[in-house]
């Protein structure tokens, strides 16, 4: 199913959709969402040359680590999935996201292609992959993050499901079942374009758990730009 919206439909009606679709946003267009926006499976979300802009601030009293940062998920809080078991056959294209940090955990089959993420916001990622398994970014860009991030912060973060390498669920959720990401692919994209001179970015692709023995099972870092990190272009400690 092919779904074309307009300036005046609600993404998330669409989104919320249970089955196969392919949704195109109005070209062009700066759209400005309030909250989260979760993608379900067999979703192919085609920014068509617009940006999705995430402006909001959530009170940390009601929150499970939730906060202002957060823009595109494949899970929820209440959500037990695990293995390769989540939300699965997933592409977002053709497009900008402004602020937040896109999560994705025991996701499969997720494709994320020509898409620049703009101003990461706060001591964040622009991208968390946790548990997923045939997961691919091509020809993005991403530039760089707000200045007070010196440290800490990598613009594509790759970590196994623990409850330190991947946040927004109960400490005792299970879907922290120590599942590592396999099959990862990061290829042809740009690091640190920023389009104001004050952004940077700490480490380009990275993790922070620190746990060497639960490792990575294939990770392809290939021909990108890495441009000027504050730290490091790789720094993987899976």
């Amino acid at each position: 199913r092919t779904i074309e919206l307009t300036e005046d439909d609600d993404i998330r009606y669409y989104t919320d959709l249970k089955c196969k679709k392919e949704i195109k946003l109005p070209a062009n267009t700066l759209i400005t969402l309030t909250d989260v926006l979760f993608l379900n499976s067999n979703t192919v979300l085609d920014l068509n040359g617009s940006t999705l802009k995430f402006d909001y601030t959530r009170p940390t009293a009601v929150s499970i680590n939730w906060d202002e940062t957060l823009s595109v998920m494949t899970y929820k809080p209440s959500d037990t999935f695990t293995g390769f078991n989540g939300e699965h056959d997933i592409t977002i294209k053709n497009g900008s996201i402004e602020k937040g940090c896109a999560l994705f955990m025991h996701s499969k089959n997720v494709n994320i292609e020509n898409v620049k993420f703009v101003k990461i916001s706060g001591s964040r990622h622009a991208m968390q992959i946790a548990g997923c398994k045939d997961f691919t970014i091509k020809d993005c860009v991403f530039n760089g993050t707000y200045p007070e991030n010196d440290s800490g912060s990598e613009c594509v973060n790759i970590d196994p499901c623990t409850y330190g390498g991947q946040p927004y669920s109960p400490e005792n959720s299970p879907m922290f079942d120590e599942t590592v990401n396999s099959n990862i692919a990061i290829k042809s994209n740009k690091f640190n374009t920023a389009d104001v001179l004050t952004l940077r970015y700490t480490n380009g692709v990275g993790s922070h758990t620190g746990d060497e023995i639960i490792t990575c099972d294939g990770l392809f870092i290939e021909n990108n730009d890495f441009g000027s990190p504050y730290t490091s272009a790789i720094n993987i400690a899976n």
